[in-house]
C-alpha cells in the first residue's frame, strides 16, 4: 500500500493556520510563494550589484519569479499532503456495511478541478449495527438506511445509543472544527449518509501534479504561454459542465411538459454552457499566465496519463481477489483523521491501509436471517423490548468488532509480519506434506 498524504496533530494544525476551506491550498501557496520570491529575488539582487541598479532590478525580478513559482508549488502541494488532514487516531478500525461507492472517474461531472489531483477511491460505510433490513418492494429485503434519502438518524442519537461507531464520529474534546458529517448539505442525516464513515484508498494523483509542476517551475516563463493555453482548456470544461448541470437541473424543476422539457432544457443548458466555456477559458487563460499556477496546471493535465488511481487492490491481501459492492461487510483499517480540507468537516478513515471483506451482500439482501458473524444488525428503536435495546445484540456487536480489529491489528505487527515472510510459512501442500521444515526441527 502506498500513503502519499500524511496527517498533522490539531495543535500543529492551528500554529499552521487552522485553514478549514478546499481555498486553503492557494493561500498557502502564496504565502509560501511571497516568502521565496523575497528570499530568492533578495540573493539574486545582491549579486546583480555588480551590474548597477538596473542589474539589481533584472536579477532581483528574475529571483522573485523563480521563487514565488517554487514557493507557490511546494505551499499548494504542502497544504495538500501535509497540512489538509488533521490526526485523530493512527491505525484504527471500522466495520460496515458498503453504503455507496464513489470511483475516481466519477469526479469529472461533480468536479473537474478537483478531479485533476484528487484521484482516490472512496466508500462509505454504514457501521455495525446500523445495517437494519425492510421488507423491499421488489421482494426481498433492503438496508434500513439506503444511501439517498430515509429517515432523520443525528449523530447525537447514535452517540446514545453507545454501540463502537459512536467513538469513531465523536467530536474529539477540545477541537473547534467544523463536525457536520460527510458532505453535509448534499447527503441525509442519518446512517446511511452524512454519518457514513467516509474512507479513502489513495491514488498519486497530487503527489504525481507535483513531481511534475516541479520540473516544469525550472523553465517557468517558457511554460507560461503554455499554462495559459492550459488554463484555457481547464477554465473552459470547468464552467461548461457546471454551468450545465446548473442550468439543465434548474430547467428540469421549472418545465412541466414531458419529453418537450428534455430537448428545450438540453438547448437551454448547452447554449449557456458554451457562453459558460468562453469565459471560463479567458479567466483561465489569465490564471494559467500566472507564476506557479502554471506548471500545476500544465502538471495536472499530464498527470492524468501517468497517474495510478485508488484502487480495492491496494489494500486488499489479494490484489487479484476482486472488488467490493454495495452492502458488502467489510472491515478497513487506517488512519482516522478529520478532513479540514471542506468547509463542511468530518472524520473519515485516510488512507486505508488495509481492507477485509468480511461476506458478501448476499447473506444480507437474500436471506431472512440474523447473522452475528456477518454485520450483526438490526432496526434501529428506542422501544427498550425492541432488538436494537437487547443486550443480545450488543453483545454480538461487541464482539464482532473485537474479533475482525483484533485479528487485522495482530496481522499488522512487526514479529507476525516477519514470520509470516519465513520459507516455511509458504505454502501450497501442508508442511506435513511436502517437507518444508525450519532448518532448527528435525
Amino acid at each position: 500500500m502506498a500513503q502519499y498524504t500524511k496527517c498533522a496533530t490539531y495543535g500543529d494544525y492551528k500554529k499552521h493556520g487552522g485553514w478549514q476551506n478546499p481555498l486553503s491550498v492557494f493561500v498557502n501557496g502564496f504565502l509560501e510563494g511571497l516568502k521565496k520570491a523575497v528570499l530568492v529575488g533578495g540573493i539574486l539582487g545582491l549579486l546583480g550589484t555588480i551590474g548597477g541598479p538596473l542589474g539589481v532590478l533584472i536579477m532581483a525580478l528574475i529571483g522573485g519569479f523563480y521563487g514565488f513559482t517554487y514557493g507557490f508549488i511546494n505551499g499548494f502541494c504542502e497544504q495538500w499532503l501535509n497540512w489538509r488532514l488533521v490526526c485523530i487516531n493512527k491505525d484504527r478500525c471500522a466495520i460496515g456495511r458498503v453504503a455507496w461507492i464513489e470511483w475516481p472517474g466519477g469526479k469529472f461531472e461533480e468536479d473537474p478541478i478537483e478531479w485533476m489531483f484528487d484521484n482516490d477511491l472512496s466508500f462509505n460505510l454504514r457501521m455495525v449495527p446500523y445495517n437494519g433490513k425492510v421488507p423491499s418492494p421488489g421482494g426481498g429485503y433492503a438496508p434500513e438506511f439506503p444511501k439517498d434519502g430515509g429517515p432523520d438518524y443525528p449523530l447525537t442519537k447514535i452517540i446514545n445509543d453507545n454501540f463502537p461507531p459512536a467513538a469513531l464520529l465523536t467530536e474529539p474534546a477540545g477541537w473547534d472544527l467544523s463536525w457536520k458529517g460527510y458532505e453535509g448539505s448534499d447527503k441525509p442525516d442519518h446512517p446511511g449518509g452524512r454519518w457514513t464513515m467516509h474512507c479513502e484508498i489513495e491514488g498519486n494523483g497530487m503527489q504525481s501534479l507535483c513531481d511534475i509542476a516541479r520540473v516544469l517551475a525550472v523553465l517557468a516563463p517558457i511554460w507560461a504561454a503554455a499554462g495559459a493555453l492550459a488554463g484555457a482548456v481547464i477554465g473552459a470544461v470547468y464552467a461548461a459542465v457546471k454551468t450545465y448541470q446548473a442550468v439543465h437541473k434548474g430547467c428540469k424543476k421549472a418545465c412541466k411538459i414531458p419529453i418537450l422539457c428534455d430537448i428545450v432544457c438540453f438547448i437551454v443548458a448547452a447554449a449557456a454552457a458554451v457562453v459558460a466555456a468562453y469565459v471560463g477559458a479567458i479567466v483561465g487563460a489569465f490564471l494559467g499566465a500566472l507564476p506557479g499556477l502554471a506548471p500545476l496546471l500544465l502538471g495536472g493535465l499530464i498527470s492524468l496519463f501517468t497517474r495510478h488511481n485508488g484502487d480495492f487492490g491496494d489494500v486488499a491481501n489479494d490484489a487479484d481477489s476482486g472488488n467490493i459492492e454495495d452492502d458488502d461487510c467489510v472491515a478497513v483499517w487506517g488512519d482516522h483523521v478529520y478532513d479540514a480540507g471542506h468547509s463542511e468537516g468530518w472524520p473519515e478513515i485516510h488512507p486505508v491501509k488495509h481492507l477485509q471483506k468480511v461476506c458478501s451482500h448476499d447473506r444480507f439482501l437474500e436471506v431472512d436471517e440474523y447473522a452475528a458473524d456477518c454485520c450483526p444488525s438490526a432496526l434501529t428503536s428506542a422501544d427498550p423490548n425492541s432488538f436494537f435495546q437487547s443486550q443480545q445484540l450488543r453483545q454480538d456487536v461487541q464482539a464482532f468488532w473485537d474479533k475482525w480489529c483484533s485479528a487485522i491489528a495482530e496481522g499488522k505487527k512487526p514479529e507476525i509480519i516477519s514470520t509470516q515472510s519465513q520459507p516455511q510459512n509458504w505454502w501450497c501442500l501442508h508442511p506435513v506434506i511436502d517437507g518444508c521444515r525450519p532448518s532448527d526441527v528435525r
